[in-house]
């Protein structure tokens, strides 16, 4: 039998997701912090407060992207991680405010994010969340570049 929908889509695995994910961390990784509103969503992002979902997603992320994924529940507050930072609005929305990075015009950027959209944020980029909607969640995702896996050194020539 086969799994489509009424409308004829296939099921979601959440792969589209994960591959907007990596395309667009292509473009933003180590360079300005992001806003994505992708055109997929995950399966996974709607059960986000359970741990090993989390662990699932972080993983999967990280097979789609070629880095090293954490993911946790967000909290208000201020931050700055020396890590790049990807944050998952899954419920709610929720205000972020951007301070300027040294060499940058010195004007702090205000984002909105609604639920589905996904904000990157360079290292050490300070950041700020602020005027959360009640019921509102998001996943903060720390990225680390893994380095390319060491080749295997050349087996000896005996000598003759």
């Amino acid at each position: 039998m086969d799994p489509r929908d009424a409308m004829g889509r296939a099921p979601d695995d959440g792969a589209a997701y994960l591959r907007e994910i990596a395309l667009f961390l292509a473009v933003h990784l180590g360079r300005r912090a992001g806003v994505l509103w992708p055109e997929h969503g995950h399966p996974l992002l709607r059960h986000a407060a359970d741990p090993s979902v989390l662990a699932r997603l972080s993983a999967e992320i990280s097979r789609h992207t070629g880095l090293l994924a954490y993911s946790a529940p967000g909290a208000e507050g201020a931050e700055s991680d020396p890590q790049h930072v990807l944050v998952q609005q899954v419920a709610g929305g929720s205000t972020w405010l951007l301070p300027p990075s040294r060499g940058e015009i010195p004007r702090t950027a205000c984002l909105r994010l609604y639920s589905g959209d996904v904000l990157y944020i360079p290292p050490a980029h300070r950041r700020v969340s602020v005027g959360t909607v009640r019921g509102s969640a998001w996943i903060v995702t720390v990225l680390h570049p893994v380095a390319a896996p060491f080749a295997t050194p050349p087996e000896p020539k005996a000598e003759m």
